[in-house]
């Protein structure tokens, strides 16, 4: 009973890491103890002090004991007070052992929602515990109590970083960005170069209007790691939205790069790709660079059809066809524009549907093709956004408006010219293109 009181009191007030490291030095420094002890009996005459015997076989005076010493041989004597302490001692040690056990079986075999919040309240300053809750929390749909347990966690333990990080997440989620933003900082405090909290922290800053700061910390996130993709991207984004298209597209050249090199980390941002490479393209166009910019969009466009993603496919054929009328490649142009509206009639996006009509009615108009024609593309674009108004209602009908006006009593036929539309032959566009 003894021993397990003993080993109850050493294992349950620690965690077993601290409580095993600190048994092994208990051990360790009695056998120390016994050893010196052992190893000076070899001496006769320190034999003889160390068993309180003389050579001769009487006993030795020993030294009056401190007070340490007596209170010790008391409570291990046999004195009744001393016993009822001892009794006492191991029933206490033996319910907080019980205790422990149905701690234990809430944390790890029962483990749902309930049972960790008993456990929670059994031991509330269990971190461990508390992410746990947090966790089960938010699979239960409670995020006001997955918050408070991370919150909790995050106080209990405030040197573990990553239970910081959680709980700056966790305020993310909720909402509160303000509150995130500061635990973010505090954390940069104590560890600069913590890449996460870097990205997180610059995606807070910028959501609150600190660009400055922004910039800085997704730089610094490269920095300490190049393979950094997320604070590329971001600081391209930042940087598109700027204005400053070529800074935006060396940055998203390196986010490309690094989704090349790691394809299995970034295999879920698609999307994310196929605008990189749609940006890069456009930048390269800007540029007056037309074959880096043909390549761009041709690769975006095959990958967004490969994903199945129709809304990006439909935008990178759009920026290509604009390419290609820059450099009077006409019909390649009038092909990639009608792709676009083959692409529109199964993506089911009917504001970008009109509005690539629309465009394509422009380009119509721009290469001298009969107005009946520029009118159908109006007309279709009208009656894709007739449920939605709006500028780009308004826009389209005037421009509707004018072409009917240019085409007087025969704009009545104009929709049978609407097939025509998608299968313009490369004669039509050479001819005018002359």
């Amino acid at each position: 009973m003894t021993l397990v009181a003993g080993g109850i009191a050493l294992f349950i007030p620690g965690d077993f890491a601290s409580s095993f490291l600190t048994f092994t030095a208990l051990v360790n420094f009695h056998h120390f103890i016994l050893a010196g002890a052992i190893w000076k009996l070899r001496d006769s005459r320190i034999a003889s002090f160390l068993l309180n015997k003389r050579e001769t076989g009487e006993e030795v005076a020993v030294p009056t004991r401190g007070r340490v010493a007596a209170t010790f041989h008391w409570l291990t004597g046999a004195s009744p007070a001393a016993r009822t302490l001892r009794v006492v001692a191991i029933a206490l040690l033996l319910l907080w052992g019980a205790f422990d056990q149905l701690h234990f079986y809430w944390v790890n075999v029962s483990a749902n929602f309930v049972a960790l919040k008993r456990a929670a309240l059994l031991n509330p300053e269990d971190s461990s515990v508390q992410s746990r809750l947090a966790r089960a929390a938010e699979t239960a749909g409670d995020r006001e109590a997955a918050l408070s347990a991370l919150r909790r966690a995050a106080e209990v333990n405030p040197a573990n970083l990553s239970l910081q990080e959680a709980y700056a997440r966790g305020l993310i989620t909720a909402g509160r960005d303000a509150d995130a933003y500061a635990l973010y900082r505090r954390l940069l405090s104590r560890a600069p170069d913590n890449v996460d909290a870097l990205v997180n922290n610059g995606l807070l800053a910028h959501r609150l209007g600190h660009e400055a700061e922004a910039m800085d910390s997704w730089q610094r996130a490269v920095e300490v790691d190049p393979a950094q993709g997320n604070a590329e991207l971001y600081l391209a984004q930042f940087l598109e939205q700027q204005g400053e298209h070529q800074a935006a597209a060396r940055h998203y050249r390196a986010y490309l790069q690094l989704v090349g090199k790691h394809p299995d980390r970034h295999r879920s941002e698609g999307p994310l790709v196929i605008s990189a490479l749609i940006n890069v393209a456009d930048a390269d166009a800007e540029s007056k660079k037309p074959a880096e910019a043909r390549r761009g969009y041709q690769a975006a466009a095959q990958f967004a059809q490969k994903l199945g993603d129709n809304s990006l496919q439909s935008l990178a054929l759009a920026h290509s066809a604009a390419v290609e009328e820059s450099t009077a490649a006409i019909y390649d142009a009038a092909s990639h524009y009608q792709q676009v509206l083959r692409v529109d009639e199964t993506a089911g996006d009917p504001r970008s549907a009109a509005s690539d009509w629309f465009n394509y009615g422009q380009f119509l108009r721009r290469q001298h093709q009969p107005e009946r024609l520029v009118y159908a593309c109006f007309l279709q674009a009208q009656d894709l956004l007739r449920t939605t108004p709006g500028e780009e209602l308004s826009a389209i009908i005037k421009a509707r408006q004018e072409s009917e006006a240019q085409l007087g009593a025969e704009a009545s036929s104009a929709r049978a010219h609407h097939h025509q539309l998608l299968s313009l032959p490369a004669s039509a566009f050479s001819s005018s293109a002359r």
